[in-house]
């Protein structure tokens, strides 16, 4: 669901995400939990956050869109 969310555009703009985390395509379900795990694991003060928030976080640190 998390890979599948990192590819929404939005149709006014379909050139930038929706939730602005500019994943490769060739990018793996692997992958993403890998960097959600490092990420975790470096902000252990989020663990009581919600999943989604915690992982949109480490993903548009490791996939920042230029501006």
């Amino acid at each position: 669901m998390v890979q599948q969310m990192t590819r929404i555009v939005r149709s006014e703009a379909p050139t930038v995400p929706f939730f602005h985390i500019c994943a490769p395509e060739e990018g793996t379900r692997t992958q993403l939990i890998q960097i959600f795990v490092q990420y975790a694991t470096r902000h252990p003060e989020l663990y009581h956050e919600d999943f989604w928030r915690v992982a949109h976080a480490a993903l548009r640190e490791a996939f920042p869109c230029k501006q």
